[in-house]
């Protein structure tokens, strides 16, 4: 399918269903998977790249499925280097940038897809705010605890 100038594919053998988020200023939590709505817990989430304003008390919540900046919801790696094969976004972000305000805030727990899932977000080298970005350092393999401070960076 195409999405802003993407090509969003299934790289795996299986089934699953895309769900896309377009950067913007959000005051209602995004829930992955939406259990209201019915997603499958192996649903591909995919962050177009740019800036998310999370406030008002909107949250990022993950308990399971495959989330990334990249065209397949799946880790893309370029010369040994975590990328986003997305193209930049409007205002020149070329990642995805998170920005909780208020009450708002991240958590992720895959108790709905354990052992499986992903979570694999890219940072921008460019941002046009200037801000200090935080990224995600998600192994591989994903399977080491994700409960401590440990897995994320500040750059």
């Amino acid at each position: 399918m195409q999405v802003s100038g993407a090509t969003i594919r299934n790289s795996t053998s299986s089934s699953h269903d895309f769900y896309i988020y377009y950067p913007g200023k959000y005051t209602s939590t995004i829930q992955i998977p939406n259990n209201g709505s019915g997603d499958a817990a192996s649903s591909m989430y995919i962050f177009l790249n740019g800036v998310y304003y999370f406030t008002s008390g909107a949250n990022l919540q993950m308990s399971g499925g495959y989330v990334a900046n990249t065209t397949t919801g799946l880790p893309h790696y370029v010369g040994g280097q975590g990328n986003s094969d997305l193209p930049t976004a409007a205002d020149g972000t070329d990642g995805v940038e998170f920005v909780f305000d208020q009450s708002a805030l991240f958590s992720s727990d895959n108790s709905r897809l354990p052992g499986d899932g992903s979570v694999f977000f890219v940072a921008p080298d460019y941002i046009p705010t200037g801000s200090t970005h935080i990224a995600f350092f998600i192994a591989s393999t994903n399977t080491a605890a994700r409960s401590s401070t440990r897995d994320w960076m500040s750059v």
